[in-house]
């Protein structure tokens, strides 16, 4: 990544250009793998991803900070799987290929408001827009809001809602031809005989949209030294996840339809001189 980064008063921006590339390839023992597993697939997932994000901030005045930003992202994803697989009827493997390419956008931005109500009470409000077009096309206005206090020097307490529009990664999430594997060792008990033409097709990996509240205190020990407690609980619809599924050593992309999450914080922060732990 490369980023350039402006400060001046009332006025601070970054603007950021980054990109990533990742190539697995998972080679199967084919023998051993047919006669243990039943299939000896060859996978191989490549991702090249290019985007942009900026940020700024206006000093609108002693109470008001306006901040906004925009991330945009392209990607490309090669995906392949070339499987061996047992018949029903015969003893002869047959070869089952599939390959997905897909270009795929990420595309967002937000506005928000840091309003100080008083000296001691800040409140930070704002709206975030996301839109996907991968496989699944989805978009979210996502609200968020929270308020830190800060009753006296070296106490801050915050609570916070945000609504979360969470994305799979691509090049975990597409379809797959399950109707390619009827009547071998590989059928699918679950979508088996569907065409890859049905919308959606069986086991298309969807957006995460989730509602997560949050409230917690910030102590000084002493000069240099703050510990925090924070606690969290996560609302999600379609919880984003990866598991192994088939018998080669990958990971797939897959959705619980109703999850709820749920933990605690606890962080020090010690800064003395260029120290900081």
């Amino acid at each position: 990544m490369i980023a350039l980064q402006q400060k001046s008063d009332p006025v601070d921006w970054q603007l950021a250009y980054f990109a990533r590339y990742s190539d697995l390839h998972f080679t199967p023992d084919e023998l051993g793998d047919l006669v243990f597993n039943g299939v000896a697939s060859n996978v191989q997932r490549q991702s090249l991803v290019n985007g942009v994000q900026g940020d700024g901030s206006y000093k609108f005045n002693d109470t008001h900070t306006l901040r906004a930003g925009f991330f945009i992202s392209g990607e490309q994803t090669d995906v392949s799987n070339a499987s061996a697989v047992m018949p029903d009827v015969g003893d002869v493997p047959v070869n089952v290929d599939e390959s997905t390419s897909k270009l795929g956008w990420l595309l967002g931005g937000y506005l928000q408001d840091e309003w100080k109500l008083t000296h001691q009470l800040t409140l930070n409000f704002g709206i975030r827009f996301d839109q996907m077009y991968q496989f699944v096309d989805a978009n979210q206005w996502s609200p968020r809001a929270s308020l830190v206090y800060k009753p006296f020097d070296g106490t801050t307490l915050h609570a916070g809602y945000a609504r979360y529009f969470t994305p799979p990664s691509q090049v975990l999430a597409g379809p797959t031809n399950v109707a390619a594997f009827d009547n071998t060792s590989q059928a699918s008990g679950t979508c088996g005989g569907q065409s890859p033409d049905v919308q959606p097709p069986c086991g298309l990996v969807l957006p995460e949209r989730s509602h997560y509240f949050d409230v917690g205190i910030v102590q000084r020990i002493f000069r240099g030294l703050d510990v925090g407690v924070d606690g969290y609980y996560k609302i999600a619809r379609d919880l984003l996840d990866d598991g192994q599924f088939g018998a080669a050593l990958v990971l797939d992309g897959f959705n619980y339809a109703k999850a709820y999450n749920q933990g605690i914080e606890i962080k020090a922060d010690y800064n003395v001189g260029n120290l900081r732990a």
